[in-house]
């Protein structure tokens, strides 16, 4: 495949219509800054595919439509075309031989996709792409930016470079992908499990429901034929069974007439003994309290008497511990005295030895050293002399037979001197103008670098804070995924009570179809005014109590008055909908606890009347009031019979978790049944859920608020980086350009400073050789006397200078070792005499602070002597007060009180013997009263239990009493009878609720749980299948990682030698962190140019740094060769040397791709087999030209 040319029309810079060929071998682009010569590696990324506008350096996809100029209109749209020779079939599934890709795009943000001009899909270029090795997710275009991420990015960062590298980027956004359809799958299984959980709460219930409705039809069945049976007999024996009753109530009566006029006369005695024994308790009240008053008196005052004379014993005591200190440290004080004395003296004695062995110590060594001065004169003496007469003698032998020569070679120095000394002076003058230049150089080259590190530190800011803004992003997200999932799931739930609450769930089937309804008939609607359960609001901690307390009135239909019942009990009866009971709130009166029983409800554990714990709109104020009004709700059962026993069972109480105690005493209680629906719970819950739903909304809004205020900022530092990476990279081409120069003109400099010392020294060393030579000459008589003299006098002094310096030698070492010695002993005593003074100041400072102790010890034994005197006064006076006659006088009251108690226990024996009495009577009479009114009972209850069978035979079984009279049972006997009904209707009872439409209701809400047990099986297949594929995917990404790597660390090792003409270097792939993926772990690059030690990549200088990044991409290349690849100015950081030897490689590497290179380097050209130059003629507008090398040049600079 050859990239053969391009067509660019309207993108970016480039308004005009241009075309760029592209040969085998280098393209190289030329041109100066801002000309717009990376446009064309972006026109390639675009015509690629690429859908980032950031990526093509642009705010948003719109700004790569050339946008005019103040000479030119803005374009509608930009077109780029990539002709490709496909003769050899690269594009296998494009039967052409020449393919051409379109990109089109319109300022509306549509774009066009055409391979061969045929409009196409942008998957279907990619995918072609991809197949031949090109892509724009490849390496296909490498810019400065890939330079850079190489560099500077953390080893964990630089680790997406090489999974791109491997091909694995592909794998990791399945993995991805997988990863987040997996979360999906997960909420999705979690959200069925809530409402399974839910479906699962109402189905074990409803199970249980059904399983009782079956239950109560077939006792029902049985009970009818009981109760009309009953019913028979009743309607026959009524007249009978009324006269039977009726005279023992007579009998009754007379009785307890009897009984009341005793128990009248049993109150009157009592009550005069009451009256006699409260006056009794008064009086012995008063006696004890005065008895009291004066004990207690008598008991304080010898108790503080006690009290004061303990205080003076212990401070008496505290002073005889104070002095007993006192003597401690003053005994202390002087053994510390004693030892300081004897310190003292010692150390006066040890210091005079200091001083005179120092002096002898000085004595010795000014000894010592006039030894050694003397002994290194007279060895100096001797073998001067022996050197000068040696040296004397050479000379002399060396002039005589050079004589000739010495005088030839002093006339040719002389001249040579001459003609260097002008050569200097002319060197001197041309190199001072050229140090001028330089350091005019020098200073805008600081001043460059100067604006750089500011722009530097800029960047490092914005940097950071980009970070930071990515990581706050990342936790913003974090919490915002959270948040969103409980909001799903609170969402999930509020759906699921809603529809209960729609569905009316909980409610019977004749009230649900009844509300149901009334949803859609206006008429109906208007008649009923609510459902109690819906009426009243109810707190979560009295929801078991009124339940239970409203029992099946809680699905009771209010109305305003009986004629909407009427109209709504004749349309239940028309829709054949069921029975539903309704409270017409025109009739219905509420119902009080009498005052009189109200002061029973003032105890604790007693939460008041049901009524008042409720809340519900005050024109329901009377059908409440006549439903809980005169129900009490309590703590336990312990607290309600407490009250039910003072107020006589007087009213119904209910227990908080729904135990009842029914007025006359009966009593139910027991667990909870689990199938009756909690009808107040659904609507309180759905009203926490909406609540909660909203704290999460207002966290949702606040986090995207946050999210939307961090992305602006992001927004804004993303275009400071860009710019200030820009201004950057262009001063770093000016600091580059400068130094080169700077370092040019230094190098200049220096080896004209280094051939004018040369020639300095030159000058310097031929002056003084021919100063030597005249000299020689002038010094040959007076030689040959100077030798003569030497060696008279050698022979004389040898002898004697030798014995002397043996002798002084022993005199210096002697005093050697007695120095020595002498020093040691001095560095003992100084010790000695340092150890004492450590030790006496260590004593004055304990004697201080034995002073200061003493001092403060005789304050305190001053003081506690004031206290002991100020306490004894005290004390006398309290003596004073103490009377004699306290004793006489507590008897005297205590035999008073004595007296009183005896006449009230005959007083009491008198009351109790009344009061048995009375309590008898009144026993006897309640009883008496209790069997009258239980006949009266009776014999309403024959009338009662007629009309109420009666009603029950015409209500529940629609007959009449001949209507029965075929369902006689012969062999019926009434006592049996009415027994095995009392037990059928216990049995009915004890089934509690019966819900008959549970039975429909089950199978409905059974066959949904099923399907969602389906559905959460096929989410736990799915979840497992993702979780096998993101295990496989992962272990496919190790495996093709790892050998990829591998290949390009062994390329990278080879171009690095080739790159730096030696040197070793290497890809090292660290361990992942504690608890992270081992595709996680990041690459370090490790390098050692020539002559250096291995060391990170980061420890090198830019250059190195550039070439290093450059020879891993070379090492990438080879291990997926491209059919062609851009290079936007990666060389851009690099020197001369290393360009060249970086554009020969790429030269060498050109046989097997086609590259082409956005360029400013010289030898980066002039190995290019095409140069192109973009020029900017016209502000704004960018063109093509084809150039020659020496015009590039000038065009890049």
């Amino acid at each position: 495949m050859k990239f053969k040319k391009m067509e660019i029309n309207g993108f970016k810079s480039f308004a005009d219509k241009i075309e760029i060929k592209f040969g085998n071998g280098v393209t190289g682009i030329v041109g100066p800054n801002g000309c717009g010569k990376s446009n064309v590696a972006d026109s390639i990324r675009f015509a690629l595919g690429e859908q980032s506008s950031k990526t093509l350096r642009g705010g948003n996809m719109q700004d790569v439509i050339f946008n005019g100029t103040e000479k030119r209109k803005s374009q509608s749209f930009c077109e780029v075309s990539m002709y490709f020779d496909n003769s050899e079939r690269i594009f296998r599934d494009l039967n052409y031989d020449e393919v051409v890709f379109t990109r089109k795009l319109f300022r509306s943000n549509e774009s066009e996709y055409m391979i061969n001009k045929t409009p196409c899909r942008r998957a279907d270029i990619i995918d072609a792409l991809r197949d031949s090795g090109v892509g724009k997710e490849g390496y296909s275009i490498i810019g400065q930016g890939k330079i850079d991420e190489l560099i500077s990015s953390k080893p964990e960062d630089r680790r997406n470079i090489f999974d791109e590298a491997a091909g694995i980027s592909k794998f990791k956004a399945k993995k991805t992908e997988a990863e987040r359809r997996l979360v999906r799958t997960r909420d999705s299984l979690a959200r069925i499990g809530d409402i399974l959980e839910e479906k699962s709460k109402q189905l074990a219930p409803l199970t249980r429901q059904a399983q009782t409705a079956r239950k109560y039809l077939e006792l029902a069945e049985q009970l009818k034929h009981y109760e009309i049976n009953i019913y028979l007999h009743q309607y026959e024996t009524t007249t009978d069974t009324k006269k039977t009753i009726t005279d023992r109530r007579n009998a009754i009566a007379d009785e307890m007439e009897r009984c009341r006029r005793d128990r009248d006369a049993a109150s009157d005695n009592y009550n005069k003994a009451m009256t006699e024994f409260g006056n009794i308790d008064k009086t012995i009240e008063a006696h004890h309290d005065e008895l009291v008053n004066l004990t207690s008196e008598v008991e304080r005052n010898n108790s503080e008497v006690s009290l004061r004379n303990n205080d003076i014993r212990h401070i008496m005591e505290r002073n005889e511990e104070l002095l007993s200190e006192i003597a401690k440290y003053e005994s202390d004080i002087r053994a510390a005295e004693a030892l300081i004395n004897a310190g003292l003296a010692g150390r006066d004695e040890k210091t005079a030895d200091l001083a005179r062995m120092k002096t002898e110590c000085d004595g010795m060594s000014a000894q010592t050293d006039e030894l050694e001065n003397k002994l290194s004169a007279m060895e100096g003496e001797e073998k001067e002399g022996q050197r000068a007469l040696v040296a004397a003698i050479e000379k002399l032998t060396d002039i005589k037979a050079n004589m000739s020569k010495l005088l030839a070679e002093r006339d040719g120095l002389e001249k040579q001197i001459a003609a260097l000394k002008t050569r200097l002076s002319q060197s001197a003058s041309a190199n001072a103008a050229r140090k001028n230049t330089a350091e005019a150089v020098r200073r805008e080259l600081e001043t460059a670098k100067a604006n750089r590190e500011e722009q530097d530190k800029i960047l490092s800011a914005d940097t950071a804070k980009s970070n930071e803004n990515l990581a706050r992003l990342t936790l913003n997200n974090n919490r915002l995924k959270d948040i969103n999932a409980k909001y799903y799931s609170l969402a999930e739930r509020k759906d699921v009570f809603t529809k209960f609450s729609k569905e009316n769930a909980g409610f019977e089937r004749s009230v649900s179809r009844l509300l149901e309804a009334a949803k859609t008939d206006t008429e109906l609607s208007s008649r009923i005014e609510g459902v109690i359960a819906k009426i009243i609001k109810v707190p979560k901690n009295y929801e078991t109590a009124i339940e239970m307390a409203l029992g099946g009135a809680v699905q009771n239909i209010v109305t305003k008055t009986e004629d909407e019942a009427r109209y709504i009990i004749e349309y239940l009866k028309s829709k054949n909908f069921g029975r539903v009971t309704f409270l017409p709130m025109n009739v219905i009166r509420p119902r009080y606890i009498h005052d009189d029983l109200k002061r029973h409800l003032d105890v604790k554990g007693c939460h008041g009347a049901a009524s008042s714990l409720v809340s519900y709109d005050p024109k329901f104020d009377g059908i409440v009031k006549y439903l809980l009004g005169t129900t009490v709700i309590v703590d336990d059962l312990n607290t309600g019979i407490s009250i039910a026993r003072a107020s006589r069972y007087a009213f119904r109480i209910v227990t908080l978790d729904g135990d009842v105690i029914n007025p006359h005493g009966a009593i139910t209680g027991g667990s909870k049944k689990a199938d009756v629906a909690n009808v107040f719970a659904y609507d309180r819950e759905l009203r926490e859920i909406e609540e909660q739903l909203a704290g999460v909304r207002d966290k949702v809004k606040a986090l995207e608020d946050e999210h939307n205020k961090i992305t602006r900022e992001q927004e804004a530092l993303s275009l400071s980086i860009k710019s200030r990476s820009s201004a950057i990279h262009a001063l770093d081409v000016k600091i580059a350009a400068q130094e080169q120069q700077y370092n040019k003109y230094l190098g200049e400099i220096e080896d004209i400073d280094r051939e004018n010392g040369e020639s300095e020294a030159q000058l310097l060393a031929w002056q003084v050789r021919a100063d030597e030579i005249s000299n020689d000459l002038n010094s040959v008589g007076a030689l040959e006397e100077l030798i003569q003299s030497q060696k008279t006098d050698a022979a004389t002094s040898n002898l004697q200078s030798e014995n002397e310096i043996v002798e002084l030698k022993k005199q210096r070492d002697a005093l050697r070792e007695k120095l020595t010695a002498l020093k040691i002993d001095c560095a003992n005593l100084e010790n000695e005499i340092s150890n004492m003074d450590r030790d006496v100041a260590h004593l004055k400072d304990n004697i201080d602070r034995y002073n200061a102790q003493i001092g403060m010890a005789r304050m305190q034994i001053e003081s506690n002597e004031k206290d002991i005197a100020q306490k004894k006064a005290d004390l006398e006076k309290l003596m004073l007060t103490v009377g004699e006659n306290d004793s006489q006088r507590v008897a005297a009251l205590k035999k008073k009180i004595a007296d009183f108690g005896e006449y009230k226990q005959r007083i009491q024996s008198d009351m109790n013997a009344y009061e048995a009495e009375r309590d008898r009577l009144v026993q006897l009479y309640t009883e008496l009263s209790e069997k009258k009114n239980e006949e009266e009972l009776k014999l309403q209850k024959v009338d009662i239990d007629l009309e109420q069978m009666q009603q029950r035979i015409a209500e529940v079984y629609k007959l009449e009493y001949a209507d029965c009279l075929p369902l006689r049972d012969p062999e019926f006997e009434i006592e049996p009878g009415i027994e095995e009904a009392a037990r059928l209707k216990r049995r009915i009872d004890n089934l509690g609720h019966i819900n008959l439409e549970a039975i429909e209701q089950c199978e409905t809400v059974y066959a949904e749980y099923s399907e969602l047990e389906k559905q959460r099986d096929d989410l736990t297949a799915a979840e497992r299948d993702l979780v096998k594929v993101i295990t496989d995917l992962s272990k496919e990404m190790k495996t093709t990682f790892n050998e990829k790597f591998a290949q390009i660390n062994e390329n990278f090792k080879v171009i690095f030698r080739e790159l730096f003409n030696g040197g070793t270097a290497e890809l090292i792939l660290l361990e992942p962190e504690e608890g992270k993926d081992e595709l996680s772990a990041g690459v370090e690059i490790k390098a050692q140019p020539p002559q250096k030690k291995l060391q990170l990549l980061s420890l090198l200088s830019g250059g190195e740094k550039a070439m290093t990044a450059i020879a891993i991409l070379f090492a990438i290349l080879k291990l997926r060769p491209m059919p062609f690849c851009v290079l936007d100015e990666i060389e851009a950081a690099l020197d001369d040397a290393n360009v060249l030897r970086f554009a020969k490689y790429l030269k060498r590497y050109s046989q097997d791709t086609q590259f082409i290179v956005i360029t400013h380097r010289k030898p980066t050209m002039e190995l290019a087999d095409a140069l192109y130059g973009v020029t900017m003629e016209e502000k704004g507008v960018s063109k093509i030209v084809s150039v020659k090398l020496s015009d590039a040049v000038k065009l890049a600079m």
